[in-house]
């Protein structure tokens, strides 16, 4: 009787870990592609001609120029029009980066919930 409490004990540690990898992995995810998403709203606030002085435009680029700010100076240009260019790649290299790792992590969580069983 001892020994099928623990085989079920064994069991249940199992599934609970397995559980909070999918729910780590899942959040991890959901995050990276908010940030994927904020960097694309930013773009197009930055992109269309927008009200800079309307609190959710500010808060969107805001955010958008930290989220992007390690891609910053991937893309460079001299002239203002090319200059436009290359921020807008920045900001869309960032939420490709962030999307990918949203998939990564995504993908990651699956397989080692898995191998958990």
């Amino acid at each position: 009787m001892a020994d099928d409490d623990e085989g079920d004990v064994k069991t249940q540690g199992k599934d609970g870990t397995q559980e909070v990898i999918r729910i780590v992995a899942r959040v991890a995810q959901l995050v990276f592609f908010a940030l994927a998403a904020i960097c694309i709203l930013a773009l197009i606030c930055l992109a269309l001609p927008t009200n800079n002085d309307n609190g959710l435009v500010k808060t969107v680029t805001d955010l958008g120029n930290s989220i992007a700010g390690p891609f910053k100076d991937v893309f460079e240009a001299k002239s203002r029009k090319n200059r436009d260019r290359a921020m807008y790649g920045n900001y869309l290299l960032a939420a490709g980066v962030y999307a990918l790792l949203g998939v990564v992590v995504g993908r990651l969580g699956s397989r080692f919930a898995s191998r958990s069983s």
